[in-house]
């Protein structure tokens, strides 16, 4: 299982930009996105779930609507408790099944 709270510089135009990797592993993914992260790359979503459909991987990728970068931790200055304790029961999910 992977997950990522953060989504960001996971597509680049470098060649071993970590998209490109999605065929080498067998990893169910949860991808959190905060909104203004989407706002600066509103296309790596996209790319991110063409790449794992493609691969056949199970992949969660959501966009945390009024989450500001860095929402999760509890003491960041823009911590969004709902939206992070939703992120936190995704990940908890993801791994009850892909782990267990």
């Amino acid at each position: 299982a992977v997950a990522s709270f953060h989504g960001g510089g996971l597509v680049t135009a470098q060649p071993d930009s970590p998209h490109l990797l999605a065929a080498k592993t067998k990893a169910q993914l949860l991808i959190a996105i905060a909104a203004n992260d989407d706002a600066r790359s509103p296309n790596e979503k996209n790319v991110l779930k063409e790449t794992f459909a493609a691969a056949k991987l199970p992949a969660e990728i959501e966009v945390y609507e009024g989450a500001a970068h860095g929402w999760c931790p509890p003491d960041s200055s823009v911590y969004n408790e709902p939206q992070a304790e939703k992120a936190w029961s995704r990940l908890l999910a993801l791994y009850g099944k892909a782990l267990a």
